[in-house]
């Protein structure tokens, strides 16, 4: 922005209030100019504008106070640029934590917060996404338009030429908010269904490992079974034979297997008696009849 000052004219430089702490993960490449007041040459002939200044410096960035008197909208000119700038730095930091969200190779420890986070973000874009539709419905209506009638010609032009501008401001604002907003949205879908993939190999793995467990109680279960009934203190049981308990043993084991397979042999049993009955059909109907 430019000012005219007492010195002539010169240029302001927006200093955004700061939304990121001194403990945050992003750092962008190019810093916030610090300047030393004793060192003119640090400045550059630049004026520095913060929130802290803002109040008392507000006219400083008006370049025709007769307009500013007669026009409200435009003496809130500087403070709807101001705060466009501290939206703006709201915009690159949302943006830079997508960014390395979407880069970070999928972990499942840092899923649920990396979701977490986008959730959030997503839903800040969206508030701030209809705050700005509110601001620019506000600077269109018409109401405004009856503040402009005492100016002349000149002065409307400059009052006009300084709303477009905050207007364009905050049209690029609103679309930047609809477009990060929804790259957010695709990328919560793609680390839901991320997570989703996960939790569905875990369950097969842990399924797996359950059948493998059945089979393995399907085997010992029964052995362990007869060898307990043998082991018991009984005088018939002291001289048997082996073979018995080895045939007892086999018997109760494929008893077992049966009962344990018996869904399947069911539906064996099924496809079974449907060719079986197809069959017979096909060799009805190929039998020569005899009149």
């Amino acid at each position: 922005m430019t000012a005219n000052t007492k010195s002539g004219h010169r240029d302001i430089r927006l200093l955004p209030v700061k939304v990121l702490g001194m403990e945050s993960a992003i750092k962008h490449p190019w810093p916030l100019p610090i300047f030393d007041s004793n060192d003119p040459k640090a400045t550059d002939g630049s004026l520095f504008q913060t929130a802290s200044h803002l109040p008392s410096e507000l006219h400083v960035m008006l370049d025709d106070h007769e307009i500013a008197g007669r026009d409200p909208l435009y003496a809130l000119a500087p403070v709807l640029l101001f705060a466009a700038a501290s939206e703006n730095q709201l915009l690159s930091a949302l943006q830079r934590w997508h960014d390395i969200i979407v880069s970070t190779k999928w972990d499942q420890k840092l899923s649920t917060e990396h979701l977490e986070q986008l959730i959030l973000h997503k839903n800040l874009l969206d508030d701030h996404a209809n705050r700005h539709e509110d601001v620019l419905r506000f600077m269109k209506s018409p109401i405004l338009a009856r503040w402009t009638t005492s100016l002349t010609p000149d002065q409307n032009a400059v009052a006009q030429e300084s709303k477009d501008a905050v207007t364009a401001d905050y049209q690029f604002l609103l679309s930047r908010y609809r477009q990060l907003s929804i790259h957010y949205q695709e990328a919560i879908s793609v680390l839901v269904s991320a997570t989703s993939l996960a939790e569905s190999q875990k369950q097969i793995t842990l399924a797996t490992q359950v059948t493998k467990l059945t089979i393995l109680a399907t085997i010992f279960l029964p052995l362990s079974y007869c060898t307990s009934i043998f082991g018991m203190n009984f005088i018939e049981l002291d001289h048997l034979s082996i073979w018995i308990w080895v045939v007892v043993t086999v018997s109760v084991g494929l008893a077992t297997f049966a009962v344990y397979q018996w869904d399947e042999r069911h539906r064996w049993w099924e496809l079974w008696s449907t060719l079986t009955k197809a069959g017979r059909v096909r060799w009805t109907r190929g039998k020569p009849t005899t009149v």
